[in-house]
């Protein structure tokens, strides 16, 4: 499923935005797929540097959600509600929910 971090704090949050549907796939290819279509539809996307950077700079997208059962995929830019407000960065990854019938 796609959803805002929140911060670090171990907590997800299903998003209140038109562009991010409330879905849960069936498959992680689904899943980053509409996660690659949904960041494509905002104007200013900030992808995480995997690899590269401090704290990614060991791990990839795919061990992030496979030992952790989240990865952030980078932030989205959304512009403030006021004319003067500052945009804001909105961290957006996959959730991976486990099943058992």
């Amino acid at each position: 499923m796609i959803v805002i971090d929140d911060g670090g704090s171990g907590q997800y949050i299903i998003a209140e935005m038109p562009e991010i549907p409330k879905v849960v796939y069936k498959t992680y290819l689904e899943a980053k797929r509409a996660l690659l279509d949904v960041v494509a539809k905002f104007d200013e996307f900030i992808p995480v540097a995997y690899g590269s950077a401090y704290p990614y700079e060991h791990t990839t997208f795919e061990k992030e959600i496979t030992n952790n059962e989240f990865a952030l995929v980078g932030w989205i830019v959304v512009p403030g509600e006021e004319e003067d407000d500052a945009p804001s960065r909105v961290p957006v990854g996959l959730i991976k929910l486990s099943y058992s019938a």
